[in-house]
């Protein structure tokens, strides 16, 4: 459905007076205002310091292509407690419902209920429950909740510990093209040395930890979204785009060894 259906269903939502929160700490005309703005700006998600960049970037792709089913889950969460993504059905714990989020906290309402609810859904034993639990996801646990999610298509191409090469990363840009949700593994590191910021206007939300220039790591630390096709020129640079931490990092003719030696492959599906 389009982007409009979407703000209507929200407008609707604000407006629902028969139905209690089932997040008693979290107001619903703080959900409705938080997804109307990602509607039509899906990058404002943002898992602040939750930990919670799988679900992040996986709940992005749904936002970006699908914003009715995406307003719509939050919906259901908040109303009922519960919501179905496919066959699977995310149902947080009443401890992570009930949890208040601190008065500092840099995740907003409307991305809170639906990353943290994948994040402990998916927990087997142990709750997630607050922003300060770990919410650290690996790539097989990824590709199970997109199998759960519904989604006709997976396609995976990524390397635990050995970066991966431009071959890979062009693969991952042509499904990108062809309306995939296309996510990268990557080294949080190369968001720091990005040429820019899709909305230049906000605070750049990326703050790695302090280290000195050169001594970066090169692990896969990080779970992000392709928010744009790839375009390699022809004297070893390399111009993208990529969705984390609430906004989309511009690359504009970036050196492609520099980025290639911190990426390790993605994670791809299509409905």
């Amino acid at each position: 459905m389009s982007k409009q259906h979407a703000h209507n269903f929200v407008k609707t939502f604000k407006t629902q007076t028969d139905t209690k929160g089932t997040f008693p700490y979290i107001t619903r005309t703080a959900v409705a205002e938080g997804l109307s703005l990602r509607i039509d700006r899906p990058w404002l998600i943002k898992q602040g310091e939750a930990g919670l960049c799988a679900p992040a970037a996986f709940m992005y792709g749904i936002a970006f292509h699908q914003p009715y089913q995406y307003v719509k889950i939050v919906a259901d969460l908040y109303n009922k407690g519960t919501a179905n993504v496919g066959t699977w059905q995310l149902k947080p714990s009443h401890d992570l419902k009930t949890y208040a989020l601190p008065s500092n906290s840099r995740i907003h309402p409307s991305d809170w209920i639906p990353l943290a609810s994948i994040r402990d859904s998916a927990n087997w034993f142990f709750d997630y429950e607050s922003t300060s639990d770990n919410g650290g996801t690996t790539a097989s646990e990824t590709i199970t909740w997109i199998k759960k999610a519904g989604y006709h298509k997976l396609r995976h191409d990524y390397n635990d510990f050995f970066c991966k090469d431009q071959a890979n990363l062009a693969k991952g840009s042509a499904l990108f093209r062809d309306d995939w949700n296309v996510m990268l593994r990557i080294d949080s590191a190369v968001l720091k040395m990005c040429n820019g910021v899709l909305e230049p206007n906000k605070k750049n939300p990326f703050k790695p930890k302090a280290q000195k220039e050169g001594s970066w790591t090169t692990t896969p630390n990080h779970r992000v979204a392709l928010a744009s096709g790839v375009t390699f020129g022809s004297n070893g640079v390399v111009s993208l785009k990529i969705f984390s931490w609430g906004n989309v990092y511009i690359f504009t003719n970036f050196p492609l060894d520099i980025f290639l030696s911190h990426y390790f492959g993605w994670i791809a599906c299509h409905y």
